[in-house]
């Protein structure tokens, strides 16, 4: 019996890296929206931040493609599926720049 409670908590632990991986995919596409429309809107303080979070969500991307190769390019498969079956939405629906705008993570000179 306990190596059947073993082998399920890999498999949850093997569920919540892919799903900490495809979240992250996820959050690095919305960012670079949400710095396209910052950029045609001339925010200056909103377009720091999110390039600024956007530069973070990429150095996290690049660590798990190194160190969990397999992992990342099934959850980048899933997304681009994703993609291709359902189009992102060309506007942003309300309060999705408020989620990013935490003063905490901010690096504005």
């Amino acid at each position: 019996m306990s190596a059947y409670e073993f082998h399920k908590h890999n498999l949850l632990r093997d569920f919540c890296e892919f799903w900490f991986v495809y979240h992250t995919i996820n959050r690095k596409a919305e960012l670079n929206r949400l710095v396209a429309w910052a950029q045609t809107k001339r925010l200056t303080y909103p377009l720091h931040l999110y390039r600024n979070r956007l530069e973070q969500t990429g150095r996290i991307l690049f660590r798990l493609a190194l160190t969990r190769p397999r992992t990342f390019r099934y959850a980048r498969l899933l997304y681009q599926t994703k993609n291709l079956l359902f189009i992102p939405p060309k506007y942003h629906s309300k309060g999705t720049a408020r989620y990013y705008a935490k003063k905490s993570l901010t690096a504005y000179p």
